[in-house]
């Protein structure tokens, strides 16, 4: 029974979610983060063991004009976000890591369409 308790365990494991260039300043970012934990929060076998969040978080445009406290807030954003989804909230941990990682991923942020599978959005204009 032990042995298939670690399996089960060690199969949850392996599931991860990357995300990148999570730009936590743009409503169109917390947008696609909602559409991800939706399509999560639906699936039998529920979201994955952990979520990884890549940034930079703050779009070029506002990154040198934010205060802590503005950053402080778009994280607490993150939070109320992940706050709507039990499922997510409860069973996923996230990994948030600094934007150096996202060159090295060359990753784009995901979108989840009803069903099982993430796919890479199209380019937005």
């Amino acid at each position: 029974m032990l042995s298939i308790i670690h399996n089960e365990f060690a199969a949850e494991c392996r599931r991860l979610c990357f995300v990148s260039g999570c730009h936590l300043d743009e409503p169109a970012t917390m947008r696609r983060l909602a559409s991800i934990f939706q399509g999560y929060e639906g699936l039998e076998e529920g979201p994955p063991a952990m979520f990884v969040l890549v940034g930079p978080f703050f779009s070029p445009q506002s990154a040198a004009q934010l205060t802590f406290p503005e950053m402080r807030a778009h994280f607490a954003t993150l939070a109320a976000l992940v706050d709507r989804f039990p499922l997510v909230r409860v069973r996923a941990r996230a990994w948030v890591t600094a934007g150096w990682m996202h060159a090295l991923c060359e990753l784009r942020p995901l979108r989840c369409p009803p069903g099982h599978h993430c796919q890479r959005p199209q380019q937005e204009r």
